[in-house]
């Protein structure tokens, strides 16, 4: 899982949530969350808004994390991981 679906699992929002929140399709969501992207090759807009949502380097919302260390993390912790 990449950082960048933890962080909008833990903000409670869906894929299409998200996608209306930064002004792009759902779909654009769900490739950057499953298919291996180069930050770079990341449309500009995009990634300011991301950036500016979710407080965080694209970079690091498009690294994968272990689910397995997440599992079980409560959402007081999970705001601590995103920290």
């Amino acid at each position: 899982m990449k950082m960048l679906e933890f962080a909008r699992r833990t903000k409670g929002l869906s894929q299409a949530d998200l996608a209306k929140k930064v002004l792009y399709s759902r779909s654009v969501i769900s490739r950057l969350e499953s298919c291996p992207v180069n930050p770079t090759e990341v449309h500009p807009r995009l990634r300011k808004a991301l950036e500016a949502y979710f407080g965080r380097p694209l970079e690091d919302l498009l690294t994968e994390v272990e689910t397995a260390a997440l599992e079980g993390t409560k959402s007081a912790d999970a705001h601590e991981v995103m920290a």
